[in-house]
This record gives C-alpha cells, sequence and structure tokens, in this order.
C-alpha cells in the first residue's frame, strides 16, 4: 500500500509515540493510588479526569476537562460514584490475587495497552487530500458498484423437450401481443423467488437464478417492447423484459470524498497502532525453545532466538 503517512518512516517519531504510550500507561496506573494505603481511595480533579478519558475512549484532557466543567452537580457525583465503585472493586480483586494467573485480566491489559497506542493515533483527526487520493487510488475496487439490472421474466419449469416447447410458444404469444412486464405474471408457471426484479446486482441475481443465467442477463441489452430468450437458469427456462441494466462502475473520488477520507484515516491509524506495537515487541527478546518447527521461521523475526 503506497499510502504512508510520512511521520511514520522516522524513527525518532517511533520512539517519541511508544515512549509517551507507556509513560501515559505508567502514570495512569500508577497515579491512582498515590497515598500508599490500600484502604483508601483518595479522588481529586486529575483523577476524575482520567477517569472521563478512559471512560469517552477519548485521551484529549481538555477536552475532558470541559466536559466535566460542563456536567451538572448530579451527573458529577454519578461519576464519582462510578469512579470509586469501580476503584474499590479493583483493589479488592488486587487483595483476593484474583489477578494471578489469570489470562483474561491478561487479555484485557494488553487490549487497554493496544486501545491507549490507537488512542494516540487519533490524535489526529484528518489527512491531507494528497494521502486520500492516494488510498483511493490503491483501493478503488472496495468502492466498486456492482453491476445491476431491472427485468420482469416469465418461468417455464424444467429443460427438457416439452418445456422447450412451452417457451417458445410463450415467446410468440407474449411478443406477438406486446404482452407488458405489468401482465407477465399470468403467463407461465409459478417461480420460487420474484417475478421482476428492480436494480438487482449479478451476485444477487445468479443466487436466484445460477450463475449461468447471471451471465448470459448481463449479455443483453435493456430493451422494453420485447420479450428475449429463451435462457436457461437452474430451475427451467425464462423469458426476459429487461427494462434497465447498469454495468459495474467506480465513483469517483469527489462524489465520495467524505466516505474514503474516513477509510484512508482508519487504515493510517491502524498502520500507526501496528507500527507502534511492533516498535515495542522490537524492545524485547523472545527465546523459542523446544518448538524446531519455529526455527526457520525465527530469523525472520528481530529479537527471536530459537
Amino acid at each position: 500500500m503506497t499510502l504512508v503517512i510520512s511521520f511514520l518512516k522516522q524513527p525518532m517519531v517511533h520512539f517519541i509515540v511508544v515512549g509517551a504510550v507507556l509513560f501515559t500507561v505508567y502514570g495512569f496506573i500508577n497515579e491512582d493510588d498515590a497515598s500508599g494505603d490500600g484502604q483508601r481511595i483518595v479522588v481529586d480533579e486529575p483523577t476524575l479526569l482520567r477517569f472521563l478519558q478512559y471512560r469517552s475512549r477519548a485521551f484529549d484532557s481538555e477536552m475532558a476537562a470541559q466536559r466535566l466543567s460542563t456536567m451538572t452537580r448530579a451527573e458529577r457525583e454519578r461519576l464519582l460514584d462510578r469512579l470509586v465503585r469501580e476503584e474499590a472493586l479493583f483493589r479488592e480483586a488486587q487483595r483476593l490475587g484474583l489477578h494471578t494467573d489469570d489470562y483474561v485480566i491478561k487479555q484485557r491489559l494488553v487490549q487497554k495497552v493496544e486501545y491507549l497506542v490507537r488512542g494516540f493515533g487519533w490524535a489526529k483527526k484528518s489527512l491531507d487530500q494528497e494521502a486520500v487520493s492516494a488510498y483511493y487510488a490503491d483501493n478503488r475496487s472496495r468502492y466498486e458498484e456492482p453491476a445491476s439490472a431491472t427485468f420482469s421474466h416469465v418461468f417455464v419449469r424444467g429443460v427438457d423437450a416439452t418445456a422447450r416447447q412451452r417457451i417458445e410458444a410463450l415467446a410468440g404469444q407474449l411478443n406477438s401481443g406486446a404482452v407488458p412486464f405489468s401482465r407477465a405474471m399470468g403467463y407461465g408457471d409459478r417461480f420460487a423467488y420474484h417475478a421482476n426484479y428492480v436494480e438487482r446486482s449479478r451476485d444477487m441475481i445468479a443466487s436466484h437464478f445460477g450463475d449461468e443465467f447471471g451471465d448470459a442477463l448481463f449479455t443483453l441489452s435493456p430493451d422494453q417492447t420485447r420479450w428475449q430468450g429463451p435462457i436457461v437458469s437452474k430451475h427451467g427456462y425464462h423469458l426476459l423484459m429487461i427494462v434497465k441494466r447498469d454495468p459495474g462502475s467506480v465513483p469517483s473520488l469527489e462524489s465520495i470524498y467524505e466516505r474514503v477520507a474516513e477509510d484512508a484515516l482508519r487504515a493510517a491509524i491502524d498502520e500507526q497502532t501496528e507500527q507502534a506495537v511492533r516498535n515495542i515487541i522490537e524492545d524485547y527478546t523472545v527465546e523459542v525453545d523446544g518448538l524446531p518447527w519455529a526455527s526457520s521461521s525465527a530469523q525472520d523475526h528481530n529479537g527471536v532466538r530459537a
């Protein structure tokens, strides 16, 4: 993918991001119990602001302070109650040793660090137009609008000689009588799905009729005065009156710019998050013991010894 935010390429930025994350995690964990007394819960404004940032999933101290200042007294008291409840239960769990060798707790801590890393990535609110254009160029297929068709059909069950004779007779009758699609339901056999399909995609049509039918349908041109066919499906024979057929297309970037910009930003933050995680992993030396199958692949990972 050519979309690589320029700041991600700088090793110093990697260092700053990872360092900031680890510093923040350490601060959030250690400042919650500054008193050192396990039975004493001290709640001040910084503690409330940290708690509010966690609950709102946005690590923006100014925004949290503004939100806290606009809360009613009742809202602040509820926030305080929730903080005290959470802190008391957390300390009780620690006292009981519930966090020891608990895989669920381990996963939650892993998710917490990932969450913090990603939270710093969201500090970047938008990408420039060049980055969005590059993302669009690399991911055009994601925005492709599938081919679709609007048509009515007359159905005859089976593909034997009798069914063929019936459908050919119906073709002559419908076309000679100039029967419009609105009266087509009075002809042929009852179909398992629908008689009319409006702006349905090729995949949806194929799910009802089969791939062979879908391929044949999209080779025909719209004609609202003539029944075309017969075309065979996995159910039998069909005569078609095709009202409209749209080929698959990709909208211009200008017409879907906001959607692409959101996707591009999300992809950039995903990439930034993964880079920060990789930087954290690179600070560790991993020793692989007793896994012969890992010996060949271990050389591909920095800091891994087999």
